[in-house]
């Protein structure tokens, strides 16, 4: 199935994301945002917010097909 995936920040860049952080995911039936994080090589540590179809999302809920899924890095500072 595919996934619409837009990133954000510091991800575009660690992504090489040549569509200014927007690209399409092929994943299996059953894949969740954890699977397709891992796909796209992201570690929790980068991921601060992920919203599927603009809306707040677990790392467990699974995927559909065309969702748009968009990934918001982790923020730092003080």
């Amino acid at each position: 199935m595919r996934v619409r995936i837009q990133v954000f920040g510091e991800l575009v860049e660690y992504l090489k994301s040549p569509a200014g952080g927007k690209m399409v995911l092929d994943v299996p039936e059953g894949t969740d945002i954890e699977k397709m994080l891992a796909k796209l090589g992201l570690s929790s540590g980068y991921v601060g917010v992920v919203l599927v179809n603009g809306k707040f999302s677990s790392r467990n809920a699974m995927l559909n097909h065309d969702d748009q899924v968009q990934i918001i890095p982790q923020l730092e500072g003080g």
